[in-house]
């Protein structure tokens, strides 16, 4: 009977040894899934974040851009004794997913019949004071492009950079927003 006992604590040593080592093993993967899994919850979690940030001020961005647009539209408009019209909608083609090129739909503040072929082009333009936003009209229906100013600087620093900005610029990019509104707007 001593031999049964024996044998039977010997077993159940083994078997406890066994258990014992894959509860060890268990508990190394189970740590080692916790630990890691909280790493890549946490980079997860930031790339949502950074996500939310981009996706936010890129709604924030087109909102500016069109109030700065309207304000240089309104004194625009007002030198050159015209109707008022104002940028409605963001009309960027699918292929130009550019802050360098922006592209809005103007809509008259009177009646739409006016407005109904004409866009707001906001260009990034390389001057002497770095790349600066400087706005054009198409007016799709009589094929033509219109300078209008640069966006929001205050009038000293205004005239600096006009003298700076050549008219080969302004004409370059005329004939460049001519050939884009042609064949895509």
């Amino acid at each position: 009977m001593n031999k049964k006992n024996d044998i039977s604590k010997s077993l159940n040593n083994k078997e406890f040894a066994q258990a014992e080592k894959s509860e060890k093993s268990n508990s190394f993967y189970k740590n080692f899934f916790i630990k890691y899994g909280i790493i890549f919850l946490l980079f997860l979690f930031m790339f949502f974040v950074i996500f939310g940030f981009s996706f936010v001020c890129g709604i924030v961005q087109k909102n500016n851009y069109k109030k700065c647009i309207n304000k240089t539209l309104e004194t625009y408009y007002e030198a050159n004794s015209k109707n008022k019209m104002f940028a409605a909608a963001f009309v960027n083609p699918s292929f130009f997913p550019s802050n360098n090129l922006v592209i809005y739909k103007l809509e008259d503040s009177k009646s739409s019949a006016n407005s109904e072929n004409q866009y707001v082009i906001l260009v990034r333009i390389a001057t002497v004071y770095g790349p600066l936003p400087v706005l054009f009209i198409y007016n799709k229906s009589i094929n033509e492009v219109v300078y209008v100013d640069i966006m929001a600087l205050n009038s000293s620093s205004k005239n600096r950079i006009l003298a700076s900005l050549s008219t080969t610029q302004i004409a370059l990019w005329k004939n460049k927003l001519l050939e884009l509104g042609k064949s895509y707007l």
